[in-house]
């Protein structure tokens, strides 16, 4: 569980800096939505994330717990000092946050914190929470009856932090990602379907595990998106997040009109997870996302693109990568196709030609970077 706050209070030795601005590679074989942020930013112009990152490195031992204290935890209180005393302290945290969510990867070593009634009431904060464990676990106690639950690696947690909560880690460096959504923005869209979620599980099923993934896969490319990829990559997670709930707690329709922008997000993920499969097919990510192809096929037609177009236009962009950067390897053409998923070499080498104008092998000798944000239309 991530119950940290990383405000925007600036203290002395801060490590506080919004990275440059450049364009970013969104890597194929990674569960990134590769629609085109121009549309998206056309689409929306008044997305727009900030991006903030601190570091207890740098700062005497004596004074990193101090200062994560009075930077960083900003929803909880610690119950004392960390494990192994302050001088063996330790913490990193990135922070992107927007109008529709914030999204928060802490690492930090083991320690105890709350949230307590008399902090719920002095701040006021009434978001929603989706919390993600990785690598660590730990127990933590949530709800005004402070009902136990056990945090376990690879767990969805939801988290009402207008409730009193508390947390123990103790066990080893505890790393955790937290998704926090307006409450009003949820339970609108929830209507009377609403019911308590705070402390509950979300099923390893469904279209969760795809949420997992991209959370993971956000926290890991953060640092190398630029402004405008940050942003779509977080409405993105929002849209996929909402969705979840919407499934899981709301008892709503896959193919209902409130969870179109997260399906969409939902099957790209899984699209961009498994293209090196000759067997994906339109039939088994409507399979995987639980609506039928019809539907499916609307998702995607209603933003001027085609479920087989998509799939095509993401094996043909890791085949070029993957060529450009195999000049001098042993992998041959026909390995690379396979690889991506084509598993006819005549049938790959048409296609590249008409995608990029160039045979496959005069890409395996060039070496500029390319534009990786044209989708299939």
């Amino acid at each position: 569980m991530v119950i940290n706050g990383l405000g925007p209070k600036v203290g002395h030795g801060t490590r506080f800096g919004q990275f440059e601005s450049h364009r970013a590679l969104f890597k194929p074989q990674e569960p990134m939505i590769l629609r085109r942020v121009d549309d998206r930013m056309s689409a929306h112009p008044g997305l727009s994330a900030q991006y903030h990152q601190v570091t207890t490195d740098g700062e005497h031992p004596a004074q990193r717990f101090e200062f994560w204290r009075s930077t960083c935890l900003k929803l909880v209180e610690p119950t004392g000092p960390p494990e192994g005393g302050c001088d063996c302290f330790r913490a990193r945290s990135q922070r992107l946050a927007g109008s529709s969510g914030t999204f928060i990867d802490n690492s930090v070593t083991p320690m105890k914190v709350q949230r307590t009634q008399q902090l719920c009431a002095r701040d006021g904060i009434d978001d929603l929470a989706i919390s993600l464990e990785i690598g660590t676990s730990g127990i933590g106690w949530v709800g005004h009856n402070h009902n136990p639950i056990v945090f376990a690696p690879g767990d969805l947690h939801v988290l009402d932090f207008s409730q009193p909560l508390r947390a123990d880690w103790n066990d080893g460096n505890h790393r955790g990602l937290l998704l926090t959504l307006p409450r009003a923005s949820v339970l609108a869209a929830l209507g009377r379907r609403q019911r308590d979620m705070t402390g509950v599980v979300l099923p390893r099923g469904g279209i969760a595990p795809l949420l997992t993934t991209q959370m993971r896969t956000l926290a890991d490319l953060l640092p190398n998106l630029n402004v405008s990829s940050r942003a779509v990559a977080l409405q993105t997670t929002v849209d996929l997040a909402v969705s979840v709930l919407f499934l899981e707690l709301g008892q709503v329709n896959a193919e209902s009109d409130e969870c179109e922008d997260g399906m969409f997000a939902a099957a790209l993920c899984y699209i961009n997870r498994n293209f090196m499969s000759d067997r994906l097919s339109p039939e088994l990510v409507a399979a995987r996302l639980g609506c039928s192809r019809a539907h499916l096929y609307r998702l995607f037609a209603r933003r001027h693109l085609t479920v087989a177009g998509y799939i095509r236009e993401i094996r043909l962009q890791r085949c070029r990568l993957l060529l450009e950067a195999a000049s001098a390897s042993r992998s041959t053409i026909g390995d690379i196709a396979f690889r991506c998923g084509f598993t006819n070499p005549t049938h790959f080498a048409r296609l590249f030609a008409q995608r990029f104008g160039m045979r496959p092998r005069e890409a395996r000798m060039a070496r500029s970077p390319h534009d990786l944000f044209k989708t299939a239309r």
